[in-house]
């Protein structure tokens, strides 16, 4: 049951009587609520048209009392009286039923006007909160070009730090290689990494194991382990070996002055002694 239906059955005068026409807009109002729960768009737009609806049966005029139904015989005779009876159903109206219809109307109008109003509402939200999102992601752009400009230095120590969202086939081949290179230690930390992933895995020695049985959040955890923390520490001994290259070279720089201090000192020393020798040689 539904609003278009009361309505056709009020042009076609299906109604006997009033009461008759509440029930089935009761009906209409019983079934949204059935169906649509307590604080559904529906259910709170069914109880706005129910108000309006009751508001407007309170003040509907008073349709006359229905006379008392003739006896069988005073109907006999007033069909061998009438030969013909032609009247269009559509055109019988009543106060009743015009105000009926008129409200009808009113009310589809008013449960079209509020689905539109609800509908520009949860439109006017989303394009806020639509908007909002492109603002932020416009600022979280601008703060990362601002810190890369600011940090150039560092750029490629924070770039490492930096991993695809999804492993590759190349990744896995790199986490592949370099899990025959680890130590001990560093193989004892990748169980566990796996372990976490996989739950079931035993406690044997050799452990078989596919790679594509772990999910991509622990193949990005073992490429950071395995991967990327042994690039950073052959980077970190090439720093280290460099700065002691450095050291070695700064060394032999200061080595090379001493001595060339000790020489001059030395040829100094050389000299004023033939002076000496030159002048008691003229004094005899």
């Amino acid at each position: 049951m539904d609003l278009g239906t009361v309505s056709n059955k009020i042009q076609n005068g299906q109604y006997e009587n009033a009461d008759e026409f509440e029930r089935e807009v009761r009906l209409v109002f019983h079934n949204c609520y059935l169906f649509n729960p307590e604080g559904t768009v529906v259910n709170m737009m069914g109880h706005r048209l129910e108000a309006v609806f009751n508001e407007k049966w309170e003040k509907r005029p008073i349709t006359p009392v229905t006379p008392p139904p003739q006896s069988e015989s005073e109907e006999e005779e007033e069909e061998e009286e009438e030969t013909e009876f032609n009247v269009d159903i559509n055109s019988i109206t009543d106060p009743t039923i015009d105000f009926l219809v008129a409200n009808i109307e009113r009310m589809s109008q008013d449960l079209n006007r509020m689905r539109q109003e609800k509908y520009d509402q949860m439109k006017k939200e989303w394009l806020a909160t639509r908007k909002k999102k492109t603002s932020n992601r416009r600022k979280g752009g601008k703060k990362k070009k601002t810190s890369n400009s600011k940090t150039n230095g560092h750029s490629n120590s924070s770039s490492n730090n930096i991993y695809p969202t999804h492993v590759t086939y190349d990744m896995k081949k790199e986490i592949s290689d370099a899990m025959a290179t680890i130590n001990e230690k560093m193989l004892k930390n990748v169980i566990n990494i796996i372990k976490r992933s996989v739950p079931d895995l035993g406690d044997d020695e050799e452990i078989e194991l596919d790679m594509d049985q772990l999910d991509n959040d622990t193949l990005l955890k073992l490429y950071e382990y395995i991967v990327q923390g042994k690039k950073e520490s052959v980077n970190k001994r090439k720093k280290k070996g460099l700065s002691e290259e450095k050291k070695i070279e700064n060394l032999k720089k200061k080595l090379e002055k001493f001595e060339q201090v000790n020489k001059d000192e030395s040829e100094s020393d050389d000299d004023g002694e033939d002076d000496l020798s030159d002048e008691s040689s003229e004094e005899e």
